[in-house]
């Protein structure tokens, strides 16, 4: 009439357990004895009800039930409401137009029982982007091996380790029961939107089972510019933008330095082109594909010749005569380079070869590394100044990208540098130029000495007149002048390009006879 030995007899109308001594002995007054019953629990959040114990037979009137002092947090019957304990959510990068991939982190205060959904909505502002497809989900821990996770499954499709999406809602299934305050993490693969964004207010809950009303979850905002919060999309620019150039010689083979740095990271997937404009004057025809280099200005070569810091520039070595020269103006900056420790890193391997178009004054180059916003890199290439002089030019450095089809970031001014603006050519002139004689004796036979620097090529056929020269006779048996120039002096090593020495040899000097000049 009572049951069998170990059960209990439940009424829901009345919320009562009962139960019988079904042995044969009586209990023992003053033991402790402890038993056990299985409930289901409301769906819904409750607090402990007030519960009541009575007995039968032995009549002892109903009395509160005391709750279990050691376990204060735990009451009898009270039933927690159900709540995402961890929500987090966050993304690689805000590069607009990039690959992305957005993480989620979540934990439940209970578990969740296999075929509940979850639903995470609000990425593109309640309005989908696409038709709702399968993406996968990827393990969090295996972010090079795109290894699907089979704790999920897609809710219309049933595909494992997929989810479906459709730009705004990512909602799937779950294959197993979770445990509660457990942390679980998947990924997607995205591709973000082009144009810059603040980043999306993403919230998540649950469909079926046991049901979490759907709450706003966490961004990832550890970055002060949220780069890392969902959806965040950026405006592209280069952070830092610098040029300077080697030499203002007119016709010289000038090296330019160029020192940029993004402001986001860059994937080599993106294809992204760097074009460098407004390089008009340059003698230096168009050329594909030229390896870029690292600038060291004149440093290898100054090892031997001495560097002069107050001009910049790499200063002559003593003559064959053992006279010592001073540094023209302007020469050659040298020696001007920062410590290593502190200098701006080089790395071409970064980089393709570049295309120059003269016409434009355009060099266009690649990225073929990834780049990071912490990889601040000069990098240089040359070209020809103009034979006349120009002013510095104003440059502007912008980025296109997937193979120079789309807008990366808008054309921005780069910053000369003061002492070597991109560009400036002097007017051809004389570096030095002075003579001198060997005798001043009336009526004996003299000779002259012309030293002679030019920031100017001389070219073949080119003449250098000598005129003023009066008062004096010429010499009986004229002849080809022989010019023995001291090419130490003319042609420091660290200067600009000037003649080869057999033009000089040939140059003529004045038309009205000839003279003799060492």
């Amino acid at each position: 009439a009572h049951g069998d030995p170990g059960t209990y007899g439940w009424s829901q109308a009345r919320s009562e357990v009962q139960f019988y001594n079904s042995g044969t002995e009586r209990s023992r007054a003053a033991w402790e004895y402890v038993l056990s019953f299985t409930l289901l629990n409301p769906p819904s959040a409750q607090e402990s009800p007030a519960v009541y114990i009575e007995s039968f037979g032995v009549n002892i009137p109903i009395q509160p039930l005391f709750k279990d002092s050691r376990r204060p947090f735990n009451p009898p019957l009270k039933v927690i409401d159900p709540a995402f304990v961890v929500k987090n959510i966050g993304q690689m990068t805000a590069l607009p137009g990039s690959e992305n991939i957005i993480t989620v982190t979540f934990s439940t205060n209970v578990p969740l029982n296999a075929g509940m959904i979850l639903c995470l909505s609000g990425f593109n502002d309640g309005i989908p982007a696409q038709d709702s497809a399968d993406t996968p989900m990827l393990n969090a821990s295996s972010l090079l091996v795109d290894q699907p996770l089979a704790l999920y499954t897609s809710d219309v499709t049933t595909t494992p380790g997929t989810a479906s999406w459709d730009y705004d809602i990512l909602q799937f299934k779950i294959t197993e029961n979770t445990i509660e305050f457990q942390e679980y993490k998947f990924m997607i693969r995205i591709k973000n939107p082009s144009i810059p964004q603040d980043y999306k207010r993403v919230s998540m809950a649950t469909l079926s089972g046991i049901l979490i009303s759907k709450v706003e979850m966490d961004p990832d905002l550890s970055n002060a510019d949220g780069i890392y919060a969902p959806f965040r999309i950026l405006e592209m620019v280069l952070r830092v933008r610098k040029i300077g150039q080697s030499t203002p010689f007119p016709g010289a083979e000038n090296t330019l330095t160029v020192t940029f740095s993004p402001n986001l990271d860059i994937d080599v997937e993106l294809a992204v082109s760097i074009t460098i404009s407004g390089l008009t004057g340059s003698i230096t025809p168009d050329y594909t594909g030229r390896p870029l280099m690292c600038d060291t200005g004149c440093a290898d070569q100054c090892e031997t010749i001495a560097c002069d810091p107050s001009t910049k520039c790499c200063s002559d070595r003593p003559d064959v005569r053992g006279r010592s020269a001073t540094c023209a103006d302007g020469v050659r900056r040298c020696a001007t380079l920062p410590a290593e420790e502190e200098r701006t890193p080089c790395d071409p391997s970064f980089f393709s070869g570049a295309n120059w178009f003269q016409a434009s004054g355009t060099l266009v180059f690649l990225i073929v590394k990834d780049f990071s916003t912490a990889d601040e890199t000069a990098v240089s290439f040359t070209l020809r100044n103009s034979l006349s002089a120009q002013p510095a030019r104003a440059l502007s450095i912008k980025s296109r990208f997937r193979n120079n089809t789309e807008s990366l970031t808008a054309p921005q001014p780069l910053v000369n540098d003061q002492s070597w603006p991109p560009l400036l050519v002097e007017a051809p002139r004389f570096l030095r130029a002075y003579a001198a004689q060997r005798s001043s004796s009336p009526c004996s036979l003299n000779t002259l000495t012309v030293t002679l620097a030019l920031n100017i090529p001389v070219v073949p056929g080119g003449a250098i007149t000598i005129s003023g020269i009066s008062g004096i006779e010429p010499v009986q048996s004229p002849g080809t002048p022989k010019c023995m120039i001291d090419f130490l002096q003319l042609l420091p090593e660290c200067s600009v390009d000037l003649a080869a020495a057999g033009l000089y040899e040939t140059a003529t000097f004045g038309t009205r006879g000839m003279y003799r000049f060492p």
